[in-house]
């Protein structure tokens, strides 16, 4: 079984991914897994081994342990500031990849220091 690799989406036959926007803390990704084969042969969730994100097309994480799992803390700060597209696939227990979900875009930073507060003019 493969772990993890690094740090970060799905829409596999019916499935849908969301992510929210990505900032300091680890963010939440989330999908519906596939329920067909893509020959319309009925696929359980058992049979799915782990699910694989990629970012700015590279290998970004690995998900492991995924049955009833279809949420996943990920941190992106490794990808650095700008604006970046991910995607999600899943890997049967027989080794089969699937093809890409649909693709997620979001935009890290620039990080900017908080707002000054109690400012005041007096006369």
């Amino acid at each position: 079984m493969m772990t993890y690799l690094r740090a970060a989406i799905l829409f596999i036959l019916l499935g849908a991914l969301t992510l929210s926007t990505a900032q300091d803390a680890p963010q939440n990704i989330s999908w519906t897994p596939p329920t067909h084969y893509t020959n319309g042969w009925v696929l359980y969730e058992q049979d799915l081994d782990f699910y694989t994100l990629y970012c700015n097309y590279q290998e970004f994480l690995v998900i492991d342990n995924i049955v009833g799992q279809h949420t996943h803390m990920v941190d992106f700060s490794p990808l650095g500031e700008g604006t970046h597209t991910c995607y999600l696939t899943v890997t049967d227990i027989n080794g089969a990849e699937s093809d890409p979900s649909n693709t997620a875009n979001f935009t890290v930073g620039p990080l900017k220091p908080g707002v000054p507060q109690n400012f005041a003019i007096t006369l």
